[in-house]
């Protein structure tokens, strides 16, 4: 099978589709093009996949962003229209122009499943750029087509899609596909966690991963707090991207306090080294938009296969949902408006009922995205 998978932003910046593509490329069965933006940074060269970087994702001005969206959009379509893939996977609003053309010209013969890495509102959609309302006009006339599936992070952002768009298109067309890491670092990480295991160890080690942000984390609330304990706990952020006030403010606190520190940015591949070297992984976002309060983020995931403890804002409540469904240990909510205590135990051993029930295996999301949905199919026939 033609696969040609479509991510507008750069595809190192997003472990999911980074995943998505080594696991095709594990099947080693199928010829799959991937069309991304390109980075100061390419280190991502999966074994069979061929990637096409095309232009640079970063702009001095709006018009020149505007031209790249245009040039990315045709050089992408003419590409797919001589490669004639028999699945196209689209991922968020801002890479559907091309998809959208070539469905004008293969129409039902390419299946289209486009993947949602956040939850936007009607709201959010209406006071967004032109361009990006364009967009959305354009991949709600795709929702419509029954060759068309898509997909959410989670069920809350599912349930809130549909509220949204079931007029569009119905339920069976809508699949949860969690933002999972590969499952081979279960067993990576477990032989680092064992061999670095140390007793006694006085000091408790937190780490913040990703894009740090005052204004929609508890970045501020959980420092003030750390530094009133003396010493007791450190932590380190290795930060993927942050505001000039952001990084202000932390480079002002690690000059202060020798055990908060900012890491330089990791490559995602690298995560299970440097994870395992901690107690507990934090997630911080507050309750500002639908988007972080119906959220599981990767994080979550990365951490708990990582064996560390997970500490995560009470706001996050698909996150709460998520925890109590699953019964997972050592992830604990937290108040971060009004810190008391860290809730961990500093002992936590890997959550073997999470990682062994599937919940790390991709396997039936690539053979749903490659094999496509039984009702969706039926239903077109009947149709």
């Amino acid at each position: 099978m033609k696969v040609g998978i479509v991510h507008y932003a750069p595809v190192e910046k997003y472990p999911p589709v980074m995943n998505d593509v080594i696991d095709l490329d594990h099947l080693n069965k199928h010829e799959c093009l991937v069309f991304t933006s390109g980075t100061s940074d390419p280190w991502f060269s999966p074994a069979h996949a061929r990637i096409f970087r095309i232009g640079q994702d970063f702009f001095t001005t709006s018009v020149r962003r505007y031209w790249h969206y245009v040039h990315f959009a045709l050089n992408v379509f003419f590409k797919l229209l001589w490669f004639k893939p028999s699945l196209i996977i689209c991922y968020e609003t801002v890479s559907i122009l091309p998809v959208f053309l070539l469905n004008l010209v293969f129409g039902i013969n390419t299946r289209i499943h486009i993947h949602y890495h956040e939850y936007t509102s009607i709201k959010q959609y209406r006071n967004s750029s032109l361009y990006n309302r364009l967009l959305h006009k354009l991949e709600k006339k795709l929702w419509k087509c029954h060759h068309v599936t898509v997909s959410h992070t989670n069920i809350d952002r599912k349930r809130l899609f549909l509220e949204d768009y079931r007029k569009i298109l119905n339920e069976s067309r809508v699949q949860v596909f969690p933002n999972l890491p590969p499952k081979h670092w279960y067993e990576v990480a477990q032989q680092l966690k064992t061999s670095r295991a140390i007793q006694d160890k006085q000091v408790i080690s937190l780490v913040h991963v990703g894009a740090t942000d005052l204004d929609s984390m508890y970045v501020q609330e959980l420092l003030t707090w750390v530094i009133s304990q003396s010493g007791k706990y450190e932590i380190d952020f290795y930060i993927s991207y942050a505001f000039d006030n952001t990084l202000s403010y932390l480079n002002r606190l690690t000059t202060q306090y020798e055990f908060i520190r900012v890491k330089k940015p990791v490559r995602y591949e690298q995560l299970p080294e440097i994870l395992t070297s901690y107690d507990v992984g934090l997630v911080l976002y507050n309750g500002d938009i639908p988007n972080h309060i119906y959220n599981v983020p990767n994080k979550v995931f990365e951490y708990l296969i990582c064996g560390l403890e997970v500490v995560y804002s009470q706001d996050l409540i698909s996150t709460n949902s998520f925890v109590k469904d699953h019964s997972i240990n050592g992830c604990y909510p937290l108040d971060f408006s009004k810190i008391k205590f860290l809730p961990t135990t500093k002992n936590q051993e890997f959550n073997k009922n999470l990682f062994f029930e599937g919940l790390t295996n991709n396997e039936n999301k690539i053979q749903f995205l490659l094999n496509g949905n039984e009702s969706f199919i039926a239903s077109k026939k009947s149709s």
